[in-house]
């Protein structure tokens, strides 16, 4: 019963990190430690400058994040509103 009323939560939750995680690269640098993570390699192939890899990269990841968001959204506001009808 209690899993409907904050699985909203949880999906923003879930995707606010996962934008986060590209945002702050000084702590994901800091806190990754041997392992090289998505947001630290592409920041090591900023550093030598631009090419096709990055603008690939980067094309796939915000097609990931589109494909996800939207239905989402979608799926969120039609359960939201049938919880307002439920509790009118």
């Amino acid at each position: 019963m209690t899993f409907p009323l904050i699985k909203t939560s949880i999906i923003g939750g879930a995707l606010l990190a996962f934008t986060w995680s590209f945002d702050e690269i000084i702590i994901t640098y800091f806190v990754t430690g041997i392992y090289n993570t998505l947001p630290v390699f592409l920041y090591g192939m900023l550093r030598f400058g631009l090419s096709p890899r990055i603008y690939a990269i980067s094309t796939i990841i915000m097609s990931i994040s589109i494909a996800v968001v939207i239905p989402m959204g979608r799926v969120i506001g039609t359960e939201e509103q049938k919880y307002l009808t439920r509790i009118r």
